[in-house]
């Protein structure tokens, strides 16, 4: 990997769909912290990336000032059965940041955001028949898997002290956001006190494109699966307009919450926190 002076001090590794884009403007707003304007470098879950890790990152922090702590956005690195061991290999010292959010919560945003890329060919409640995947799998989704927490969590422990991992929890940026800042930059070693316009605003709204053809393979999806990706691509365009997700069925989502009761609890043992989420 890269010298020490072109390595990140910290990694966001996840979770997708829990806040990370606002997290990613907000940090690039601070004024002691250096990150990339990309999010998601994936430099150790992408094989290509990995490889050339190295200018990757001389490249990613080569404008970074001196003294600033620097970091990257890759919610895909929580996950990833590889990247635990190739962080701890390469970055021994690093900082690295979970946000968890209500699992349902998250599952339900990450569908939504795939079917509005009109990549998913069927409805959410398809993927939510027994027996539910406890851990993501390289070319699945990962809709429920993904927020079964303690077991990434439970790999990363395994490889770094867990004081050098901060836990948050999303719905606290709503609750108290102030707190929520707080313990992030204070984690980092960055001034808690900062308040930018990143740190309110709105990312990843509910949109989709307004224009006929894509509303038709939006509101039906099996439809998705008899188009190219050239042609999905080609109807993404045109204006968005905001879009309001329907309801999920109750007796999915009661499905959902025993299915994720014992993984919630074993979170909160190893938080030592409730994350204050309905059972």
């Amino acid at each position: 990997m890269s010298s020490a002076s072109e390595r990140p001090d910290f990694l966001v590794i996840g979770s997708q769909k829990a806040g990370t884009t606002t997290v990613h403007h907000a940090l690039r707003a601070h004024p002691g912290a250096w990150l990339p304007p990309r999010k998601d470098l994936n430099v150790f879950t992408d094989e290509a990336r990995y490889a050339a890790g190295a200018a990757i990152y001389q490249r990613a922090f080569a404008e970074a000032p001196a003294g600033a702590i620097r970091g990257e956005v890759s919610p895909a690195y929580l996950v990833h059965p590889r990247a635990p061991a190739r962080i701890a290999r390469h970055l021994p010292d690093v900082k690295l940041v979970v946000i968890v959010r209500e699992p349902i919560a998250r599952a339900l945003s990450q569908y939504w955001d795939s079917r509005r890329w009109l990549a998913v060919d069927r409805p959410f409640e398809a993927f939510v028949r027994p027996p539910l995947p406890t851990v993501w799998r390289a070319g699945a989704p990962g809709f429920v898997s993904r927020g079964c927490y303690a077991v990434y969590l439970e790999r990363y422990w395994r490889l770094f002290d867990p004081r050098r991992v901060c836990v948050l929890v999303f719905e606290d940026l709503r609750r108290d956001p102030a707190a929520f800042w707080g313990r992030l930059f204070g984690f980092l070693g960055l001034e808690p006190a900062v308040e930018t316009p990143a740190m309110q605003a709105a990312r990843n709204r509910r949109s989709v494109f307004d224009n006929p053809a894509y509303r038709l393979v939006f509101e039906r999806p099996a439809l998705s699966r008899l188009l190219p990706p050239g042609a999905r691509r080609l109807l993404r365009r045109g204006p968005r307009v905001d879009f309001e997700r329907p309801p999920l069925d109750p007796a999915v989502r009661a499905a959902l919450v025993r299915f994720y009761a014992p993984w919630n609890a074993r979170l909160e043992a190893l938080l030592g926190v409730d994350p204050g989420w309905p059972g």
